[in-house]
């Protein structure tokens, strides 16, 4: 079982080295990042960073996010990471489920990798008519025809 320090200082860094990366378009620091194999790696070769910029939901503009939520699967062999960028707009820092983001990481030797990107709860997967869903109904594409850059965000 994994403990809360385990998730902090190992699960943790890679998806906030992917958020940096993504925002900085730096190629070379996301590929190291992804599992072999997996779909988080095949979106990335087919569309190259802004798929993420859609997946983590980057393209809000938000300038801090919070941890959820982490939850281990199959003894061990997978973690989700479920985080929010709240709603600066809401006074109480509330957010809603579009707000929401989930991970999947999978040790690989000594490090954790991503494995999937949901841009969802945790409870909520990603199919094919959702992502379809998701490109059409991004607002912040749409309308500016570019991705957001740059945030400033929290962890804690």
């Amino acid at each position: 079982m994994v403990d809360e320090q385990t998730v902090w200082q190992d699960v943790w860094p890679p998806v906030e080295r992917l958020i940096q990366a993504t925002l900085a378009e730096d190629n070379q620091a996301i590929r190291p990042l992804l599992s072999p194999g997996q779909p988080a790696l095949a979106a990335y070769e087919l569309f190259g960073y802004p798929v993420f910029d859609l997946l983590l939901k980057t393209v809000l503009g938000r300038a801090r996010l919070g941890v959820t939520r982490a939850l281990e699967t199959e003894n061990g062999r997978y973690i989700f990471i479920e985080f929010v960028w709240p709603d600066p707009e809401r006074e109480d820092g509330g957010y809603s489920a579009a707000d929401l983001v989930t991970v999947r990481l999978q040790q690989s030797g000594r490090q954790w990798r991503i494995t999937e990107i949901n841009p969802a709860a945790i409870e909520l997967p990603l199919t094919g008519a959702r992502a379809r869903g998701i490109m059409v109904s991004s607002q912040v594409v749409r309308e500016t025809d570019k991705i957001a850059a740059g945030a400033d965000y929290l962890t804690r």
